[in-house]
C-alpha cells in the first residue's frame, strides 16, 4: 500500500514529537508498505534520512516554514506541497499526525479533491487541552481556539478515522464533535521495543559514562526523569524539590537526575526550595536508547503533571524500565490513576505524601513498578499494528 505520512516534525528532528510517527514508519516499512513523507524543511536532513530501520522511505518532501509567519501562510505552504505530492505520488492513504495545526486542513483537501482515504492522528490535543482554567479561558487564547474550531471540525468531518492517544481525549473529541463520534478511536502510545532490540555496546557504554557523573553513584538514591521534568507544573515541581530537600537530611546521597534539556525555571526553583544544585544533574539531550538505559538504573522514575486527560509517552518508557514510579501532580487524572494502579506506582498531590512515598520506596527496597503486568502490552509494536488497521481500512 502507498502511504503518505504528513508530520511537521520528522527525524532527524530531535524531539518527543517524532517518536510516535517514526516508530510507525519503521513498522509500516517492515510490513512492506511504500512510504513517502511530507514534513518541515531541515537543513541537516540528508539523503541518508530515507534509510529508516530495515527499510527505505520513497521520498521526503520538505516544506519551508517560518515560525514568525502567520498560521494562514504556514498552512498555505503545506497545501501547495500536499497537492503536488498527491498528484505525483497518488497514495492509497494519507496519515496526518498533529499537532502543528497547519497540516489539519489537508484532511479536507484529501477527501474533496482527491477522494483518498485519510487518517488524522492526534498525538496531542490543542483546542481542548486544558492545563488550567485560567490559561484555557484567557481571552487571547480562547479567541484563537474559537478561530481554529471550524478548521478542526471540517478536518474531522473529512477524515475516515480520527485517532487519539488517551481515552480522556477521545471522550472530549466525541463530545465536541458528536456527529462524528463513531470515527474517533484510541491507539495508545508505548515504549519503542524495536529500538531497544537494536541497542549497541557503544550506547550502553555511553549510558554508563553519564551515570558515572553521579557522585558516589553506588550509594546514591537516584530520582530520574526522562524528558520534561517541571514543564507541566511549577507548583508541583516545587513540591517535589521541597520533599527531596527535606529527605536529604536522612538520605544525603539523594540526587535528582534529569535526562534531557535543562529547564529555564529549575535554578530559581532550587533556590526557593533549598535543594542544593550539586545534587541536581542534568544530562542535556540524550538519544532514546541511551536515556532508557539510564532509566533502568534509577531508584525512582519521576512524573510531574497536572493534565486531566493526557497520559503522554513518558509513562510507557517507565513501564518498560520497570522501576518504581512517583507521580507528583493534580489528583484524579488519567495519568495518576494509571500510575497508582501498579504495585510500585505512587501518585501524590501533597508534600507529606510525596516525602512518605520516596521514603517508603527506599526503606522497603522497592525496585520494580510491577511484578504482574505484561509490559509487552505497552509496546509500540502492538500499538502500530492497531494504527495499520485504520490506515489500510
Amino acid at each position: 500500500m502507498k502511504i503518505l505520512i504528513v508530520a511537521t516534525h520528522f527525524p532527524p528532528y530531535a524531539t518527543v514529537a517524532v517518536v510516535r510517527v517514526s516508530s510507525l514508519v519503521r513498522y509500516l516499512l517492515k510490513q512492506g508498505h511504500s512510504i513517502s513523507v511530507l514534513t518541515n524543511k531541515m537543513d541537516e536532513r540528508t539523503e541518508e534520512a530515507k534509510n529508516f530501520g530495515t527499510g527505505k522511505i520513497d521520498s521526503i518532501t520538505e516544506v519551508v516554514q517560518n515560525t514568525k509567519e502567520s498560521y494562514p501562510h504556514r498552512s498555505e505552504a503545506y497545501k501547495e506541497e500536499f497537492r503536488r505530492c498527491m498528484k505525483e505520488q497518488k497514495p492509497d492513504c494519507v496519515f496526518i499526525t498533529c499537532g502543528s495545526y497547519e497540516t489539519v486542513p489537508l484532511c479536507e483537501i484529501c477527501k474533496n479533491e482527491f477522494n483518498t482515504r485519510c487518517v488524522l492522528d492526534y498525538r496531542d490535543l490543542w483546542i481542548f487541552d486544558m492545563r488550567s482554567k485560567k490559561e484555557f479561558f484567557s481571552p487571547k487564547k480562547l479567541s484563537r481556539k474559537l478561530m481554529f474550531y471550524p478548521i478542526e471540525r471540517n478536518a474531522i468531518a473529512s477524515a475516515d478515522a480520527v485517532i487519539t492517544v488517551t481515552d480522556g481525549w477521545a471522550d472530549i473529541l466525541r463530545r465536541a464533535y458528536r456527529k462524528y463520534r463513531d470515527k474517533i478511536n484510541v491507539v495508545y502510545n508505548g515504549y519503542d521495543d524495536t529500538l531497544f532490540a537494536q541497542i549497541t555496546d557503544e550506547e550502553r557504554n555511553k549510558a554508563e559514562e553519564i551515570l558515572n557523573t553521579i557522585p558516589n553513584r553506588q550509594n546514591a538514591v537516584i530520582l530520574a526523569s526522562f524528558g520534561k521534568l517541571i514543564y507541566y507544573s511549577y507548583d508541583y515541581g516545587k513540591m517535589l524539590l521541597t520533599a527531596a530537600a527535606s529527605l536529604l537530611k536522612k538520605y544525603p546521597n539523594l540526587v535528582i537526575f534529569h535526562i534531557g534539556e535543562r529547564e529555564m525555571e529549575i535554578d530559581r526553583m532550587m533556590q526557593e526550595t533549598g535543594f542544593p544544585s550539586d545534587h541536581f544533574i542534568c544530562t542535556g539531550f540524550c538519544p532514546y536508547q541511551i536515556g532508557m538505559e539510564m532509566l533502568k538504573n534509577a531508584d525512582v522514575n519521576l512524573l510531574v503533571d497536572i493534565r486531566k486527560q493526557a497520559i503522554g509517552t513518558k509513562i510507557y518508557d517507565y513501564i518498560y524500565a520497570n522501576r518504581p514510579v512517583l507521580y507528583v501532580g493534580a489528583p484524579n487524572t488519567y495519568l495518576s490513576e494509571l500510575v497508582s494502579g501498579f504495585s510500585g506506582g505512587y501518585a501524590c498531590s501533597q508534600l507529606a505524601d510525596t516525602e512518605k512515598a520516596i521514603g517508603e520506596i527506599i526503606e522497603k527496597s522497592i525496585t520494580k513498578l510491577t511484578d504482574e503486568a505484561d509490559t509487552v502490552t505497552y509496546s509500540r509494536s502492538i500499538q502500530n499494528k492497531k494504527l495499520e488497521k485504520f490506515i489500510t481500512g
